[in-house]
């Protein structure tokens, strides 16, 4: 069992990786081209969210996940109102950019990864992101 899941760990360990290893090699840039009401909508909610989001990352709250989204780590109250809407805002995001780029469906996972590199880049000390493989770890 613990065979099964190691592996299964390395296999989705290096089928991320290699999303973003093909994502760099073909110098692909991931950008909005068109900015419509819906992304406008979503954009502003990022905005009007970003410094509660960044209290709560530094109070160990919640932490931004392998796959692009933000979670949970503790039980909050501040916490929870702020997930959802959040997450469904990156999503029309990176799915206006997969549509914009006509990048097709294979590449959300690759669009995620190229933010969720940045994010992890722009992090400061002791913000929590999950690795490849699903563990938690502390910048």
């Amino acid at each position: 069992m613990i065979r099964k899941k190691l592996f299964l760990s390395l296999f989705v360990f290096i089928l991320l990786w290699s999303s973003v290893l093909q994502a760099d090699t073909e110098n692909t840039e991931y950008r909005l081209k068109e900015m419509t009401p819906t992304i406008q909508k979503a954009l502003n909610g990022q905005k009007s969210r970003s410094s509660d989001i960044q209290v709560l990352k530094e109070q160990g709250l919640i932490g931004e996940g392998n796959q692009g989204l933000i979670q949970m780590l503790k039980p909050s109250k501040e916490a929870a109102p702020l997930i959802e809407p959040e997450n469904n805002d990156r999503a029309i995001i990176y799915d206006a950019i997969i549509q914009q780029n006509k990048l097709g469906p294979v590449a959300s996972v690759q669009v995620a990864q190229a933010f969720v590199e940045a994010r992890r880049t722009k992090a400061k000390p002791g913000e929590f992101f999950q690795d490849a493989f699903g563990k938690w770890v502390k910048k």
